[in-house]
């Protein structure tokens, strides 16, 4: 099919023309009803939309560059959540009239830019270019604001989409996105059949077990075809938690989960059986305070979010916000909302974090483009490897100290420390 006025019209046929701008509502990472472990400090935007096989249409973005930390665009297959390219704020080329403030932050004459995101094999004059596969049918573009300034936008206007006809450079407005698909051929293959599978076999072994469990499942809400699917990206990540003191943190796949290309993450998998207090600690790396202070930092941005089971995020910690001990460790206490916690973390001048889950917790360390030279970033921790024994694995056997590593302390004793190194 390659008359765009065609495609435009059966879109807006199906999802209705009744948003005023083509992106979709933001995404803010704070809100803890969105789902794939967001960065509370981040706000998200997502374009989709349908095509056919070989159909050589795409998108046009034009926008300013925003007052943020950082910003970034990424291209996904809707179908597996995977990004298949992206621009990182300094590489977007502005127009010749302006700057880029990302690449050049002396100055305050920020421009504007024109990106593309269009089929591959593409006959583009222009720059700023992401392609994608001629056999995608469920393509979307996800554009991020890491600590915009001012408002959500970084003090700028939204960045407009365009329809653009490849063969003929004819540029019309876009309709709204279309949303993520429910339900992929490859969660299905992936999740979805092995998941019941599972439930079968242990249904025919003990079918009270199976329904009881489906049914608190119920109770505590709305058993929604996403988040099962979600459950299942990352169930493997809690068979990695052996109980006991120690808590490590691993380089696990992040498939599924439409992750950003600029960040590198560890999770660390958590099962609590009681009350406990979590301890996490890890090496402080250097991050900026500003813009001229980026080609001098280690990474540009790091946090630590809490997340659960269903891959809500719950809360962030961010970089600007973490306390850094002396020794020059950061140590958070996660444990249950007590006054009486809180303030014994700040007697210690320790950071707390609430539990806000319940006892399945996964705590997501990001890293933001680690420099090639810092030898303690996360792209230093090789991937899991499912196959392979555990041991060896552990993220602190890559980067030492800079890995999270946690343990869990009994509250009561907690309460009684009065030096932080009692509690390593």
């Amino acid at each position: 099919m390659k008359n765009i006025y065609l495609i435009s019209f059966i879109i807006i046929l199906f999802y209705g023309n009744v948003q005023s701008q083509t992106w979709e509502k933001p995404y803010v990472g704070s809100d803890s009803t969105v789902l794939y472990l967001p960065d509370a400090n981040v706000v998200y935007w997502r374009y989709g939309w349908k095509r056919e096989v070989n159909d050589k249409n795409g998108i046009v973005i034009k926008g300013e560059f925003p007052n943020a930390r950082y910003f970034s665009y990424n291209v996904y297959n809707d179908d597996t959540k995977m990004s298949l390219g992206s621009f990182t704020d300094f590489e977007i080329i502005p127009e010749k009239v302006g700057t880029n403030p990302f690449k050049t932050p002396e100055t305050n004459n920020s421009g504007s830019y024109t990106l593309f995101v269009v089929p591959e094999g593409s006959e583009i004059s222009g720059e700023n270019i992401l392609h994608f596969p001629d056999s995608l049918t469920n393509v979307s573009v996800i554009l991020r604001h890491y600590l915009p300034e001012g408002n959500i936008n970084g003090g700028k206007e939204l960045a407009k989409i365009s329809l653009l006809d490849v063969e003929t450079d004819k540029i019309i407005d876009a309709p709204p996105s279309v949303p993520i698909p429910k339900l992929s051929k490859e969660e299905v293959k992936t999740y979805l059949i092995p998941l019941f599978k599972k439930l079968t076999k242990e249904f025919e072994e003990n079918p009270k077990k199976v329904l009881s469990k489906l049914e608190d499942q119920r109770k505590q809400k709305s058993l929604k075809i996403n988040e099962l699917v979600c459950k299942e990206v990352v169930a493997r990540s809690f068979t990695h938690f052996k109980s006991g003191d120690s808590v490590h943190s691993f380089n696990l796949q992040t498939q599924g989960t439409y992750p950003n290309n600029d960040n590198y993450y560890l999770t660390m998998p958590i099962i609590r059986k009681g009350n406990e207090v979590l301890f996490v600690k890890f090496k402080n790396p250097k991050y900026p305070k500003s813009r001229s202070d980026y080609s001098k930092s280690n990474i540009r941005y790091f946090s630590m979010s809490q997340g659960d089971e269903y891959t809500y995020n719950y809360l962030t910690l961010a970089d600007k916000d973490l306390t850094v001990s002396d020794d020059g460790y950061i140590y958070i206490i996660v444990a249950d909302n007590k006054k009486n916690i809180a303030d014994k973390a700040k007697e210690l001048n320790i950071n707390y974090m609430p539990w806000e889950v319940n006892e399945k917790m996964l705590l997501i360390y990001r890293q933001m483009l680690p420099r090639k030279e810092f030898e303690h970033g996360i792209n230093k921790v090789k991937k899991y490897n499912n196959d392979k024994n555990e041991k060896g694995q552990m993220a602190d056997e890559f980067i030492g100290d800079f890995a999270p590593f946690g343990k869990f302390i009994d509250v009561q004793q907690f309460l009684l420390i009065d030096n932080i190194k009692k509690l390593e």
